[in-house]
């Protein structure tokens, strides 16, 4: 029997919201560096009643938790502890950067990858993921850095995705084989089933997001 499930995916200023009803996908975006809550529950409702279901007929949530644009994961979270508490749901929680690098390995094969978003500030949130049993997993801590700093500890052998390729001109020269990439539906859902299916939810309380750079962090939660 296939589960019902929303994601939310806002790493990035291309949200994706998609939702999977009996393995059928259904899915929109919203492109702005500041999503709003407003157009976000727009969406799910949207997506709710294209698939002429109930919220009351979602089994778990599935969220990006980061790293990635601060007010964008904010949103996404606040949105899905919400609903979760509301439904008496649980929650998957996914990092933005393996979403990429399971797209990488999907469409193109390749079994490791350093994956780099924009991270404001003209710094960037990166990793390294390897192939382990058809999943990439994470093989190094996740960084922020200047694009100059990350590239001084790569080799020619790292292939880079992510959006900080189209963003960053220095890391499009430096000679790397390169994807510039935005989440997909698909590589989400991957995750999410797995994950659900592994028995590795939280609550809403118990989800937090990765924020990475601290500072920035609490900074905007004064304000």
């Amino acid at each position: 029997m296939s589960n019902n499930y929303l994601m939310l995916e806002t790493s990035t200023s291309n949200a994706l919201i998609a939702l999977s009803v009996n393995d059928v996908l259904y899915q929109t975006g919203i492109h702005s560096t500041k999503p709003q809550a407003e157009q976000l529950l727009i969406c799910i409702d949207d997506l709710i009643h294209q698939a002429n279901i109930s919220l009351n007929e979602l089994d778990y949530i599935a969220v990006s938790k980061g790293p990635g644009s601060f007010t964008g994961l904010r949103v996404a979270i606040s949105a899905a502890q919400a609903l979760a508490y509301a439904l008496n749901i649980p929650i998957v929680a996914i990092c933005s950067l393996q979403i990429l690098a399971q797209q990488a390995y999907r469409r193109h094969n390749h079994h490791a990858v350093t994956v780099a978003i924009d991270a404001r500030m003209q710094e960037v949130y990166w990793a390294r993921f390897t192939l382990k049993q058809q999943v990439m997993v994470l093989q190094s801590k996740i960084e922020v850095a200047s694009p100059t700093s990350m590239l001084k500890q790569l080799t020619q052998d790292d292939i880079l995705v992510g959006n900080a390729l189209s963003i960053y001109p220095e890391l499009a020269k430096a000679g790397f084989e390169s994807m510039c990439m935005t989440p997909k539906a698909e590589d989400f859902t991957y995750l999410a089933c797995l994950l659900y299916a592994q028995g590795q939810v939280v609550s809403p309380a118990a989800l937090l997001p990765e924020y990475i750079r601290n500072n920035v962090a609490k900074k905007s939660l004064k304000t």
